[in-house]
């Protein structure tokens, strides 16, 4: 038989926290287990934030490397091409060969190391954005389980009732839910309501022209337990409302229920895109 925090675990994944909110109530056993469990997920998530942290600052360290380097490179290089010049006025041919070939090693180095900083600057920016992620999903359990526990017991108890839901401000988690369009606000209720997400982005400027840069903003970002569940139930036409056809952009972390531009897109395993996108679904909507 599983423990009390065991089964808590188990209601997180498949229902999110208004799951275990109703486990728990009236039972100081199951109580304690939902804490337990609470504090264990909390332990967890700050060592994933810490372990990305040291991540990010391997990651700087390595960048401020490269970028010595490359200053050292391009030193090497305006002298070796001096020393070029000063061969071609020598009239030394057999000398200039030899440069012009030192000259290559040198581009083909300089090549290979921006190649690599590229690299690591990618790095960076999905580690932050995990990051961000992990922080943004910490606040949201803590939130479901004090200020919005009863607005969202309140508000699967309406789900259940009538098998609606209604955007509330509440549920962009802090974001701009006031900068939202209709269909995204109900979108967003869904995930919130239905499937115990945390929005955990809606404007933010990535300086890419992504969609998170428009005002209206027509999607968001979320993460949970069953983000996946989420991902795949909006991909494959089980949310009332949205087709595929109503889908913009649709990534996360299974990289076969995926949508761009209201059509099928699988993602590349190791790409950038898809490596952005294994912590969180991405979801944006027409309208």
């Amino acid at each position: 038989m599983a423990s009390p925090a065991e089964r808590a675990r188990r209601l997180w994944r498949r229902y999110g926290p208004a799951g275990v909110w109703r486990w728990a109530r009236g039972s100081a056993r199951r109580w304690r287990g939902a804490r337990n469990f609470a504090r264990k997920l909390w332990r967890d998530s700050t060592v994933i934030v810490r372990r990305r942290k040291r991540t990010r600052e391997e990651i700087i360290k390595r960048l401020h490397h490269l970028r010595d380097r490359l200053v050292a490179l391009d030193k090497l290089r305006i002298e070796t091409r001096r020393e070029i010049e000063r061969a071609k006025r020598d009239g030394d041919a057999e000398e200039v060969e030899r440069l012009r070939a030192k000259l290559d090693r040198v581009n083909d180095k300089d090549r290979a190391l921006r190649k690599e900083q590229e690299g690591k600057r990618a790095r960076r920016e999905r580690n932050i954005a995990a990051a961000h992620q992990s922080i943004e999903t910490r606040k949201w359990a803590f939130k479901a389980r004090t200020i919005y526990a009863r607005k969202f017991r309140r508000a699967r108890r309406r789900e259940q009732e009538t098998g609606e839901v209604q955007y509330e401000s509440w549920m962009a988690n802090g974001h701009e839910g006031w900068n939202l369009t209709d269909r995204a606000k109900r979108l967003l209720a869904v995930a919130v309501v239905s499937f115990g997400l945390a929005c955990t982005s809606i404007t933010r400027s990535w300086g890419t022209g992504s969609h998170h840069e428009e005002v209206p903003t027509r999607g968001f970002d979320c993460a949970g337990a069953r983000m996946t569940e989420f991902q795949r139930a909006l991909r494959y036409g089980q949310i009332e409302g949205y087709a595929i056809t109503d889908l913009l952009e649709l990534f996360g972390p299974d990289n076969a229920a995926c949508a761009d531009n209201g059509q099928p897109y699988s993602m590349t395993e190791g790409s950038g895109i898809e490596t952005l996108h294994d912590d969180h679904t991405h979801a944006f909507v027409y309208g």
